[in-house]
């Protein structure tokens, strides 16, 4: 991974979250609250509005909400080249956000790219990593790691 990697923290997550990626690990971040004020005058940023902010200001979008980021808007955004998605995969408490992140953040700081990378971390730490499909390839999408 190059050192200009940028990763953007939902707001379903802790702002910490941020802070241990500039402190811990050397890189920058944003909790998505600290972007301005969201687009069409809502009180918080929608998920739809992060995916077009990704597609101009590229970052490795990191969150909990799976299922709407990786059925939904990547794939309604036309995001076939992104930064990487890090998934969190169950809510946990602010502790077990932490060390989720830090465990996750130390296989992504490892790797050569994050470029159109599924990562998914589970709370007992377990890292998966895909390739993101070609959207315009598969009919219909399949997700890279469903399960059979």
């Amino acid at each position: 991974m190059d050192g200009n990697t940028k990763f953007l923290i939902d707001e379903c997550l802790s702002p910490q979250l941020a802070e241990i990626a500039k402190r811990e690990f050397g890189v920058y971040a944003i909790h998505v609250p600290w972007l301005g004020s969201p687009p069409r005058g809502s009180k918080s940023w929608q998920d739809p509005d992060i995916v077009a902010r990704l597609a101009v200001d590229p970052h490795v979008l990191v969150t909990n909400n799976r299922r709407d980021f990786v059925r939904r808007f990547y794939r309604a955004a036309g995001l076939n080249v992104h930064e990487g998605l890090v998934i969190i995969l169950q809510r946990t408490d602010i502790v077990g956000q932490r060390d989720l992140f830090r465990n996750v953040m130390k296989h992504v700081i490892a790797m050569d790219s994050t470029i159109n990378k599924l990562i998914e971390i589970d709370l007992a730490g377990n890292i998966e990593v895909a390739e993101w499909p070609d959207l315009d390839a598969l009919e219909p999408w399949r997700d890279p790691f469903e399960r059979k």
